[in-house]
């Protein structure tokens, strides 16, 4: 049972957390990728999509990695949540010199 409550810790953060990186993604694409590709503006569904594609891509699953605890995917989610935070603010810093 223990184990069933970390399961849904996790999904919740997760889609607390998916949003808001889908909403930094998409502010990131409008300020440099649109204007270099010509590419569309995309919402913050496909850019929710387009984060889960990659990361999918890139990360591979570590078999031998022990189970987190629910203060460790706590942190976790702190950690990423702040790097979104990181990543807008220099984005948007970086977007008023062009």
């Amino acid at each position: 049972m223990k184990e069933l409550g970390e399961v849904t810790f996790t999904i919740i953060l997760m889609a607390l957390l998916a949003p808001f990186g889908g909403l930094v993604l998409s502010y990131l694409w409008d300020w440099f990728i649109m204007p270099v590709f010509d590419f569309r503006s995309i919402s913050i569904v496909e850019a929710i999509g387009i984060s889960f594609t990659i990361n999918f891509l890139v990360k591979s699953v570590d078999r031998d990695k022990k189970k987190k605890t629910p203060k460790e995917i706590g942190e976790d989610f702190g950690f990423k949540l702040v790097t979104y935070l990181i990543a807008w603010g220099l984005g948007f810093i970086i977007n008023l010199f062009l």
